[in-house]
């Protein structure tokens, strides 16, 4: 007779499998599965078991020791953002709470070193600026178009900061990183950040201005992605410039 307290106890609480379970008490997988399921333990799917394996060193990760191109990665980002967006509610916030457990388990050391690296990049690109955005800006100029690096107040008495703006034509473009589609620093965050986008939207728009929101859902992009991108951000500015868009077309999204 199988004891199906201790099935669940090594199943849920020892993080073990049904094969490890069933091959050290003789019997078969699905026998050790029906016994847990009896008594109410949900089955892990196949992407929490795999992890499981990872982390206990039964199984290696899958890209352990393997280089992938800048066109993967790319491919790879874009998967998961499409993923997150067509998630639902309940599992946008059960990952959530993963995440938020994950972050409670670190040790302080651990959050430390964390937030220091965050703070730091996030200060060091709000200063210097994407490597999308500086390749954008002087692809632009190139092509002899007045753009501003930076733009800070431009409409008063709101503290705005613009990525690029072209004075001359009315224009701003912003390059939207990872963060602002992704929960990377959490849900909360991504929430805010959400807002916040929307609302300088809304006042840019009030203004008078159009918006072009380049989203860049990668961390890293190569050379000839960034000329891609720049040559398409070209050709809509040349449409503007040809006709001024009226105000319900003047919030332009690209997604890369």
């Amino acid at each position: 007779m199988i004891d199906s307290i201790y099935v669940v106890e090594q199943y849920v609480n020892k993080k073990r499998s049904f094969k490890s379970i069933a091959d050290e008490l003789g019997t078969f997988p699905n026998a050790i599965r029906r016994i847990a399921i009896a008594n109410g333990v949900i089955p892990r799917n196949k992407s929490d078991a795999h992890e499981i394996a990872i982390q206990s060193g039964r199984a290696k990760h899958p890209t352990e020791g393997k280089k992938r191109s800048q066109e993967i990665k790319d491919k790879i980002a874009i998967k998961l953002v499409n993923k997150w967006n067509n998630m639902s509610k309940e599992d946008k916030k059960k990952k959530s709470e993963t995440a938020r457990e994950n972050w409670n388990n670190r040790s302080e050391t651990e959050k430390e070193k964390f937030n220091k690296a965050s703070t730091e990049g996030i200060h060091r690109s709000s200063k210097e600026g994407s490597k999308l955005e500086k390749y954008i800006y002087k692809y632009l100029t190139n092509e002899k178009i007045n753009v501003e690096y930076h733009k800070d107040n431009l409409i008063a008495n709101h503290k705005l900061h613009l990525d690029l703006f072209l004075p001359e034509h009315l224009t701003i473009i912003e390059i939207d990183g990872p963060s602002h589609f992704l929960p990377i620093w959490g849900e909360e965050a991504l929430q805010k950040t959400i807002r916040a986008d929307m609302d300088k939207n809304g006042l840019i728009l009030s203004a008078g201005f159009v918006i072009i929101r380049v989203k860049q859902v990668t961390k890293s992009i190569s050379k000839i992605r960034m000329k891609m991108i720049s040559q398409k951000v070209l050709t809509m500015l040349k449409d503007i410039f040809s006709n001024f868009p009226p105000l319900e077309k003047r919030l332009i999204e690209i997604e890369i």
